[in-house]
């Protein structure tokens, strides 16, 4: 108890480290939630990255930002940012449907991108974007944070070592309790904001049984929505499975506001991947977010089983108090310093993992979601 109340005061208070004197400056765009625990708090313990900006949709709101988290310098227009010599690399922290057009505008602008899941509103324009990145010249990486956490390459190492056999099935659920993080107006109820439990939470299922199986599906056999009452384009919920190759399937639970037991009682989140084998199974608890908290219990069908937790890597840079943000901050300054990361989400593995959704939400009956009218300045012919 001690240790999980020490490591997540560190977590959410880590010490600003000396800087070199040319750290990468990043600016955000978008004054997010997410942006303290993504890139805020992670920079401060990089001596390769400093926060040097933002960008809101009112200068007044930028402003109420950037003196809650010490960003020195506020931009009056999400232009001015991505187009501002004070900037090096855009954060993009804003809505779904607007990913695509102000990715292209900071590429175009000259700058890196660290681009929040998903990546764009559909996979035609994931494909243009990681095509225009790689026709500039400037890094693109979209940030799945948690597959860069060291719980999760031990979840798989456990896999692949074959103490418990080849995989047979895995389970992944993602469950947020109605009311606690999604507010009422935001974004992801909105169809043309590229909205939805999928969008938002199904990308992460997917993705860690991809990453486990080291594969990609052959097949969605089935894709049941339960739609948000407002409007039926909406996936409050999602329930999908997958067949991968080696007869290996996948199912995967995601809602982004569990209805309440008896109309009242709220109900608890859920997030484990299970992975089962012919031996035994592996179930991960906490997948998601496991800088908080996880643990990883490994039960063989004979024997004894265990219980690990993974705060730390083996080798390589890492803290028990860093969060999954922090190592995949790491691996993006590597990268962005001409270094080999240890950890990478390759475009062609973005690209494949909307060509997916958008198939799930086909298989459920719905709609993809509607693609951005930008057309950028400047590409080559065909993007």
């Amino acid at each position: 108890m001690i240790g999980l109340i020490s490591r997540n005061i560190k977590l959410q208070n880590p010490k600003t480290v000396a800087k070199d004197e040319r750290p990468w400056r990043f600016g955000i765009l978008g004054a997010a939630r997410i942006g303290p625990a993504a890139m805020i708090r992670p920079a401060r313990s990089h001596p390769r990255a400093v926060v040097a900006a933002v960008a809101a949709r009112s200068k007044e709101k930028a402003q109420a930002y950037a003196k809650m988290h010490l960003i020195p310098l506020v931009l009056d227009s999400y232009e001015d940012l991505v187009k501002s010599p004070e900037i090096d690399v855009v954060y993009v922290a804003l809505a779904n449907g607007l990913h695509y057009e102000w990715t292209m505008r900071a590429l175009e602008a000259g700058k890196h991108v660290l681009l929040e899941k998903p990546c764009a509103s559909n996979a035609k324009e994931t494909k243009q974007m990681f095509d225009y990145a790689k026709e500039k010249n400037f890094i693109l990486m979209e940030a799945y944070h948690h597959k860069f956490y060291p719980a999760l390459h031990r979840v798989k190492e456990i896999v692949d070592s074959g103490e418990l056999g080849k995989i047979r099935s895995i389970y992944s659920d993602l469950c947020l309790t109605a009311g606690t993080i999604l507010v009422k107006d935001d974004f992801r109820w909105y169809y043309d904001l590229a909205g939805g439990a999928t969008m938002d939470l199904g990308v992460y299922t997917l993705l860690s049984s991809r990453y486990i199986t080291s594969a990609d599906p052959i097949e969605i056999t089935e894709a049941t929505s339960s739609p948000y009452v407002k409007d039926s384009r909406i996936d409050r919920a999602m329930v999908a499975k997958y067949v991968f190759p080696s007869d290996i399937t996948a199912e995967t639970l995601v809602d982004i506001a569990i209805p309440p037991s008896l109309g009242i009682i709220p109900t608890p989140p859920r997030n484990f991947l299970t992975v089962k084998c012919e031996y035994g199974e592996v179930k991960y608890l906490g997948a998601a977010m496991p800088h908080y908290f996880h643990s990883i219990s490994v039960k063989p069908t004979k024997g004894s089983g265990r219980t690990e937790k993974v705060y730390k890597p083996k080798d390589g840079p890492g803290e028990e108090w860093w969060s999954s943000y922090r190592y995949m901050l790491e691996s993006f300054i590597d990268k962005l310093d001409g270094k080999e990361p240890k950890t990478w989400i390759t475009a062609d593995e973005s690209v494949t993992q909307m060509e997916w959704i958008d198939a799930t939400y086909l298989k459920a009956g719905l709609p993809l979601r509607p693609s951005s009218t930008y057309v950028p300045a400047n590409t080559s012919p065909g993007l």
